[in-house]
C-alpha cells in the first residue's frame, strides 16, 4: 500500500485488525541534517516524475515531454549535489556519522533511476525513431500517462484536485506544472487546479481520455 498516513493507517487496522505504528523520526535538531531528508523526499519524486515522463514521451512520441524529463535529470543531479554537501556536514553533529551512509545509498539509487528515464526518452531527443518493441510494450499497457494543460473555458479551471479525482474516477494526477514554473507533486485534497495549469495524470485509458476532454478544447 501507498499513500499518506491518515489513510494507510485506517486501512492497515481494517486488514489486519491492529493499530498502525509508524517509524521512528529523524532527529530534526541539525538543520542540515533536515535539508539532505527533505532533499531526498524531493529527488524521489522528482525521479518517480520522470519515468511517467519518459514513458508517456514514448507514447506519444512527445519531444516536449522528452525535454522535460531532460530538464528533471539536471535538477535530479542539482539535487545529488547538495544533498552530499548537507550529509557531510551533518556528519560532523551526529553521535555516528555512518548512520547517515543510507541518505547517500537513497540518493544514488535515485539519480540511476533519473538517468534510466532520460536514457528511454534518448531516441525522442536524437530524432531518432523509437525502437518498435519499446514503443509496443508502453502503447500495451493498461496504465496510460497524459500531460493535460487546463484552458480557461475548461470546467476543471478553479477546482481541486480532490475534486478533479472524484469527478473522474480511475485517474490520479502525478504533478501539477504550474505557469509560474512551480511544481505540485502527487496533489491531492485542497490543492488548487487553474487555468494554465499542465498536469500530469495517470489512469486507465478511458479514464485519462476523459481528464482530456474536460480540460477544454
Amino acid at each position: 500500500m501507498r499513500g499518506a498516513e491518515p489513510n494507510l493507517s485506517g486501512v492497515y487496522e481494517t486488514v489486519t485488525g491492529e493499530a498502525y505504528e509508524s517509524g521512528d523520526e529523524f532527529d530534526h535538531d541539525i538543520s542540515d541534517l533536515t535539508r539532505a531528508v527533505d532533499t531526498i523526499v524531493l529527488m524521489k519524486n522528482v525521479s518517480e516524475l520522470s519515468v511517467d515522463l519518459a514513458y508517456a514521451s514514448v507514447l506519444f512520441d512527445d519531444d516536449e515531454l522528452a525535454q522535460e524529463v531532460h530538464s528533471l535529470e539536471i535538477e535530479v543531479d542539482a539535487l545529488m549535489s547538495r544533498l552530499e554537501a548537507w550529509t557531510l556536514r551533518a556528519a560532523r553533529e551526529v553521535d555516528d556519522p555512518v548512520s547517515l551512509r543510507g541518505l547517500l545509498h537513497l540518493a544514488s539509487s535515485t539519480e540511476l533511476i533519473s538517468d534510466a528515464a532520460l536514457e528511454i526518452t534518448e531516441g525522442i531527443l536524437r530524432d531518432i525513431d523509437t525502437h518498435p518493441v519499446i514503443a509496443e510494450s508502453v502503447r500495451e499497457s493498461e496504465v496510460a500517462v497524459r500531460r493535460v494543460t487546463v484552458r480557461r473555458e475548461s470546467r476543471l479551471a478553479g477546482t481541486t484536485a480532490g475534486d478533479l479525482l472524484a469527478e473522474i474516477p480511475g485517474v490520479s494526477l502525478v504533478a501539477i506544472h504550474r505557469a509560474d514554473d512551480e511544481w505540485v507533486f502527487y496533489p491531492e485534497g485542497d490543492d488548487e487546479v487553474t487555468a494554465g495549469d499542465v498536469l500530469i495524470a495517470r489512469g486507465t485509458w478511458n479514464a485519462t481520455e476523459e481528464l482530456l476532454e474536460a480540460a477544454g478544447p
